[in-house]
């Protein structure tokens, strides 16, 4: 059983990208707020296709990081919900705040992943397209990613790996990292980060 629960407010219909390939044992809520709550008509459609449980949840809001509190929130009430089930739990968000979360809940055992799509759930959990040579999990690729990556950004680890999990070139690769860790016009960060990772990223 896979739970998706998507910042929808951060990634807006993108996140959704793959809804529309989930089966009966899975189930998608989507978090909202009045900065963000309209639908495309294509993203309508592919939720309406969808085989997956989908529901909605329009968040509280007048404090800082309403929705991401509250989203937090609904993924323990899940956990204990499930604690006698075996689940998996995705946080869909480019917001990387969330990798503590998910550290957390893997200290204690429980499967919780940030993704930044639906759809990256598609190929095999723990495969990560490398170059010859390098690990193959993800679990052997973030303790490369530990060596490799300056100190300072120790704590990208989880969403640098699962970009170069689902990314197939290095031009897609450094795409990402520019869309997800640019500040303003200022693109030292990922370009930091991507000569850091180069030598193992795909051709």
């Amino acid at each position: 059983m896979n739970y998706f629960l998507v910042d929808y407010e951060n990634v807006n219909a993108s996140g959704l990208k793959g809804v529309s390939s989930l089966s009966e044992e899975d189930t998608v809520v989507i978090f909202y707020s009045e900065k963000a709550e309209t639908l495309t008509f294509g993203l309508h459609r592919r939720l309406n296709e969808s085989k997956a449980t989908i529901s909605f949840q329009r968040v509280q809001t007048g404090v800082k990081n309403a929705l991401d509190l509250q989203l937090c929130t609904y993924l323990g009430y899940l956990v204990g919900q499930n604690a006698q089930s075996p689940a998996a739990y995705y946080i869909v968000s480019a917001d990387q705040d969330y990798t503590l979360i998910c550290s957390y809940w893997t200290r204690r055992k429980v499967n919780v992943s940030l993704i930044l799509e639906i759809s990256a759930t598609a190929a095999p959990e723990d495969s990560v397209p490398t170059v010859p040579g390098t690990p193959t999990t993800t679990e052997e690729m973030e303790t490369l990613l530990k060596a490799l990556l300056p100190e300072k950004y120790k704590s990208h680890i989880p969403v640098v790996a699962e970009i170069i999990r689902r990314c197939k070139t290095k031009q897609v690769v450094s795409g990402e990292l520019v869309r997800i860790f640019h500040q303003g016009a200022d693109n030292s960060v990922p370009s930091e980060i991507y000569r850091s990772i180069k030598s193992i990223l795909p051709s």
